[in-house]
């Protein structure tokens, strides 16, 4: 019986943040070619969303690494940070703590977007809120999944269901013996989903 859902948020709670969405945007803040930021920032990347590594440093490194400019690439950053969410999802969600569900959020995250989606009300009234760069750990590391389920009061795993759109996320929680969904584009058709594995697991 599954007891708790925890969503992914880029992707799933928000339409952005898709499969290379950060890169992407990393690749745009700096003014640089995608495939070169793909090749030669990636590890560093990892370091700042898992926050081993300040965005200062990142912004500083990365820029020299790719021979651009010194700028406030942070404030660019926030410049464009998108703050449209899946209603549809919120209210499900609200719907699903009605039920006595558990409803939380893991996810992998750029810190200088949490204090953006935070005042924007992207993380409210999920808990556990488990976000990479606050905890140090980062999908699809077994141990971000382990936290997640400490803070949802040692659940076991077959009573949590992970909304993914990423198949690494997906796999690994699955190795821990969670449930899953890959996160579709259309809400609606996400939200069946969950309601007939929500029936039937």
């Amino acid at each position: 019986m599954i007891t708790a859902v925890l969503f992914d948020f880029g992707g799933v709670l928000s339409r952005f943040g898709h499969a290379g969405d950060l890169l992407s945007r990393v690749a745009v803040t700096l003014g640089a070619d995608r495939r070169l930021v793909n090749s030669q920032v990636g590890e560093l990347f990892e370091q700042v969303l898992c926050g081993k590594l300040p965005t200062s440093a990142f912004w500083l490194q990365a820029s020299e690494l790719l021979g651009r400019p010194a700028a406030d690439y942070d404030a660019l950053w926030r410049a464009n940070e998108p703050r449209e969410f899946e209603i549809l999802y919120y209210n499900f969600a609200r719907q699903l703590r009605d039920r006595g569900l558990a409803t939380g959020i893991l996810s992998n995250v750029f810190p200088t977007s949490v204090p953006l989606i935070r005042a924007a009300g992207g993380y409210r009234d999920f808990f556990p809120t488990v976000l990479s760069c606050e905890v140090g750990l980062l999908k699809p590391e077994p141990s971000i999944y382990k936290l997640a389920l400490a803070r949802l009061h040692n659940r076991p795993a077959a009573e949590v269901l992970l909304i993914d759109d990423q198949p690494a996320s997906r796999a690994a929680a699955e190795a821990l013996g969670m449930g899953t969904l890959a996160a579709t584009t259309d809400p609606r058709e996400m939200i069946a989903l969950i309601e007939t594995k929500l029936a039937t697991g």
